[in-house]
């Protein structure tokens, strides 16, 4: 048996961004339905935890944005029609969003909401999406919209039934992009970057810069090449140096992927590789590896890891996992999301009860350790949240780095247990900000060695009990600490 009790030393940490921590992910509840509902994920742990709830009614299919607070407390979520607060109550004056309705509730669009921290608050968020979308399969694309549009709602820590501020504001009025919505951090670690495409034939991408109290389309940049839109996912690299578009047209048609060098302090784009595949299915979706080498990309049935240290990342590809017998409901592998403890998680695309999760996406090839099917959830579910990468400082010594922040410590760890023996464990640094050096320990005075400075450690403890781990994580700039309680046995 292993209980966690867990508490924090306060560092001096000056971001404490875990707007990431808590996700939602199903269909409609309140129906009676024991398969209908809401599983809620969350990390704070440092292991993942999973709850569900049967009464929440929000329809979370293709799009689905979730935000939570500094500390990963749920503020609120959509699903690109509604706005619901922590309560599961929709926000006043937040419904119908989306003009385009689904008819079973939530834009059906893979990854069409994106919600984001407003710079320089503590209470208000901005949540993007788009308006008057259209269905059309032509040769440049199948979706489109004609307008993104953002709202901004308030959740105090006295009212979490939030306030609406201002909605339907426009950012851009053309024919865009209406799917595979993100952003990347600035440069100068407060700002947000958000990226959107012009509709083919027109070859354009639209660099939107979030500042505390401005909105700016900064520019247009023009590539030789448009862009074909359709069932599109689209994500920056944890270290915020690449982009990265996925789109699935048609089974018959198939699949493209864009990959750009990117520069967070103006927002340039450098194209790297234009790839085309020709494999049926409809779903899938991309994903860096926290350590921002490995791009895994999902393909209806089929997963593939690249390398991007080699020269030709596409050519050598590596299949590491595939659905041989798709279930009934179907079954991908699509709407990719990092989680907060290094891990990759993946929905199906399907009405399954299930996610698919990579264990170590950091490894080449089958020691990822893929794990099709690995969690099992109570209810039906298709998705993961759309969230940036929240953890994302300034870069320093940047002519960006104006503003006078650094890039603190923030720690977070999680373990893993020997299923043979209980008393041996595995302890990972999830750490963010640039961490030079760790200090970890293990509150087991009886044991051959207490301590350890490597950043992922081995500890067999000397015997059942409660034990307080700590962790110090460190640089230049400061230091933070994380301690929780390991009870090991009965």
């Amino acid at each position: 048996m292993i209980c966690i009790i867990w508490f924090s030393v306060l560092g001096i940490n000056l971001y404490s961004q875990k707007n990431d921590f808590t996700w939602l992910c199903g269909y409609a509840g309140g129906k009676g339905d024991p398969e209908f509902g809401i599983s809620i994920l969350r990390f704070h742990s440092g292991n993942l935890e999973v709850e569900f709830n049967p009464d929440i009614k929000m329809y979370l299919l293709n799009t689905n944005a979730v935000i939570n607070d500094n500390d990963g407390n749920l503020m609120f979520y959509s699903n690109g029609e509604d706005v619901n607060n922590s309560l599961h109550q929709l926000i006043n004056g937040a419904s119908d969003l989306y003009k385009f309705s689904s008819g079973i509730g939530g834009i059906p669009l893979t990854s069409a909401t994106l919600i984001l921290n407003k710079p320089n608050t503590k209470d208000e968020y901005l949540i993007f999406y788009p308006v008057d979308s259209a269905f059309n399969l032509d040769p440049f694309g199948r979706v489109h919209t004609i307008s993104l549009q953002y709202a901004t709602i308030r959740i105090e820590k006295d009212n979490p039934k939030g306030i609406l501020l201002n909605r339907d504001t426009d950012i851009l009025r053309d024919t865009i992009w209406g799917t595979g919505f993100t952003a990347c951090r600035h440069a100068n670690g407060r700002d947000w970057w958000f990226l959107i495409g012009e509709k083919a034939p027109a070859t354009g991408i639209y660099k939107i810069l979030i500042e505390p109290d401005t909105i700016l389309v900064v520019d247009k940049q023009l590539f030789p090449n448009y862009f074909i839109d359709g069932v599109s996912h689209a994500c920056f690299s944890p270290n915020g140096e690449y982009y990265v578009r996925y789109t699935q047209y048609s089974s018959t048609v198939g699949g493209f992927i864009n990959l750009y060098k990117f520069d967070r302090c103006n927002g340039a784009l450098q194209l790297l590789k234009e790839i085309s595949f020709f494999y049926n299915g409809l779903y899938g979706g991309v994903c860096f590896s926290p350590n921002s080498r490995k791009l895994y990309v999902g393909h209806s049935a089929k997963l593939y890891q690249l390398n991007l240290d080699d020269p030709e990342p596409w050519d050598s590809k590596a299949l590491v996992d595939s659905i041989e017998l798709i279930p009934p409901g179907g079954m991908s592998y699509t709407f990719f999301n990092n989680g907060p403890d290094d891990k990759i998680y993946m929905g199906t695309g399907g009405t399954q009860k299930l996610l698919h999760y990579i264990n170590k996406p950091n490894l080449s090839g089958d020691s990822c350790e893929i794990k099709t099917k690995g969690i099992s959830l109570q209810n039906y579910n298709a998705s993961t949240p759309n969230f940036p990468h929240f953890r994302l400082g300034p870069v320093d010594g940047s002519i960006c780095d104006s503003l006078g922040l650094d890039n603190i410590p923030l720690c977070n760890w999680r373990h893993e247990q020997d299923t043979i023996n209980h008393l041996n464990f595995k302890f990972l640094d999830l750490s963010a900000y640039g961490v030079e050096q760790w200090s970890w320990s293990f509150g087991d005075i009886n044991s051959i060695s207490n301590t350890s400075t490597d950043k992922n450690p081995f500890h067999q403890f000397s015997g059942n009990g409660i034990f307080t781990v700590c962790l110090n994580v460190k640089n230049s700039y400061g230091n933070d600490t994380l301690c929780r309680n390991i009870k090991i046995g009965n």
